[in-house]
């Protein structure tokens, strides 16, 4: 169900308060089990500090190479373009993270784009938990599920200003994820239906992977038995 502004700013506002808690005193107050978790990683095992103001940044070189080994962009590109005209004007950005965190491409909102890439919320930027905190890709990632990083839930506080949804893309025969599917907007926007179906976009993304692969065993299996035959 979308909440209405007062509704997401009472929420903003409580949230505040369990940041503060935890970053100051390292207490747990009214925190969803998967942010609890995450915000456990974040402190305690990867030191990231809460008062850092952008993610790293990985380097032109470095996204270039992901680029050209990431064959899943190139699957999920169409999907991703089509996605990203439909927030062009709902003031919310579509991005698409590889298994490690860095991020390869986004559409969506124009004005948003130039506002996020502030935090170095853009093609290039490792946001794994482990460098950017609680946030929504690295977060999924770190999950290996769909979640939803509102607000406060950010452990930075720079990034607090912004609210996302991300999904993992995952396929059989890997082990881990391939990469995540993320819709970010300010947090007390009003959430469009395209912020809800992060999940269905990975899961096409998914399907189309996995039509890739039927086509490619089926040629396989189709050579072997010409050669076969052939033998």
């Amino acid at each position: 169900m979308l909440l209405d502004l007062g509704d997401r700013t009472e929420r903003r506002r409580r949230l505040d308060r369990a940041w503060q808690a935890f970053v100051q005193r390292g207490e747990l107050e009214q925190i969803r089990p998967e942010i609890a978790r995450s915000w456990t990683r974040t402190r305690h095992f990867h030191g990231v500090d809460p008062a850092m103001r952008q993610a790293p940044l990985l380097g032109e070189e470095e996204l270039v190479r992901r680029r050209e080994q990431s064959d899943l962009l190139e699957i999920a590109t169409p999907v991703l373009d089509d996605f990203s005209t439909r927030l062009r004007e709902q003031g919310h950005v579509l991005a698409f993270f590889d298994g490690g965190g860095c991020m390869l491409a986004m559409g969506g909102d124009p004005a948003v784009i130039d506002r996020v890439t502030e935090a170095n919320f853009c093609p290039g930027a490792s946001w794994r938990e482990d460098t950017a905190g609680t946030n929504g890709p690295g977060t999924a990632l770190a999950e290996r599920g769909a979640i939803e990083v509102f607000a406060s839930e950010h452990y930075v506080q720079a990034f607090q200003d912004w609210s996302c949804i991300a999904a993992p893309i995952v396929v059989p025969g890997a082990s881990e994820p391939l990469g995540v599917v993320d819709i970010t907007g300010p947090w007390d926007s009003r959430e469009p239906q395209a912020l809800l179906g992060a999940s269905a976009i990975a899961s096409i993304v998914e399907e189309r992977v996995r039509a890739i692969q039927t086509v490619r065993a089926e040629t396989i299996r189709y050579a072997l038995r010409c050669a076969r035959a052939a033998g």
